[in-house]
C-alpha cells in the first residue's frame, strides 16, 4: 500500500508545480489518501511500530501540498490547514462513526447478531441512552474492545447527536482536537 501512494505521490510532482494547493489536495486524496483510508477498520488497530509507513505516506502527501521540505515538521500542519487525521486518529473516528450508524440501525445485519443493545430509559423524562455490550471480547485490539471504549469514552453531548450528518462533522472536530495536542 505505502509503495502505491509514494508513487502516486512521484507521479504528481511534475503537474503539481502548476496547480493550486486546492487541486493538489483533491489529487492527493484521491489517488493517495484513498489508499489508507481502505481498510483502516482492519489495519488502524496495528501497533504504532507497523503504522509508521502509513504516518510517513500521509506526512509525504502533506509536505508535498503544503509546499515543505524533506525534514520539515509537518503534523501540526496536517492536523490544522489540510485536516486529515493521522492512522491512529483515522481508526478510531471511523470506529466512532461506524458504531453511530449501528446505533441508528444503518449498519449491515451481521453486527446485530454480535453485538446487545440495552436501552436504559431515565425516570427524569431525559432521552433513553444505549448500552453497548458486545457478546465476546478476545483482545484489547479487537473492534469489539475498541469500539465500546471508544464510544463510551465521547462527550455525551456527542454521543446524544440523532443526526448523523452533524455527529460525523462533530466527530472529526473532536478528533482533529484531540490529535493536535
Amino acid at each position: 500500500m505505502c509503495k502505491t501512494v509514494h508513487y502516486n505521490l512521484k507521479c504528481l510532482y511534475p503537474p503539481g508545480q502548476i496547480l493550486d494547493r486546492d487541486n493538489l489536495k483533491l489529487l492527493c486524496k484521491t489517488l493517495c489518501l484513498s489508499h489508507l483510508h481502505y481498510m483502516i477498520i482492519v489495519w488502524g488497530s496495528a501497533k504504532q511500530k507497523y503504522l509508521k509507513p502509513a504516518n510517513k505516506c500521509l506526512k509525504t502527501a502533506g509536505r508535498f501540498i503544503l509546499g515543505k521540505k524533506k525534514r520539515d515538521s509537518v503534523t501540526n500542519d496536517i492536523t490544522e490547514s489540510l485536516q486529515w487525521l493521522l492512522p491512529k486518529k483515522l481508526y478510531e473516528f471511523k470506529v466512532m462513526y461506524f458504531i453511530k450508524q449501528f446505533l441508528i440501525a444503518l449498519a449491515p445485519y451481521f453486527f446485530y447478531t454480535v453485538v446487545e443493545l440495552e436501552q436504559a430509559d431515565s425516570r427524569s423524562g431525559m432521552m433513553s441512552r444505549t448500552h453497548l455490550h458486545f457478546k465476546n471480547s478476545y483482545s484489547d485490539r479487537l473492534l469489539e474492545s475498541v469500539a465500546v471504549k471508544l464510544y463510551k469514552n465521547l462527550p455525551e453531548a456527542l454521543r446524544n447527536e440523532d443526526i448523523l450528518a452533524c455527529f460525523k462533522n462533530n466527530l472529526l472536530k473532536h478528533v482533529l482536537a484531540a490529535q493536535h495536542k
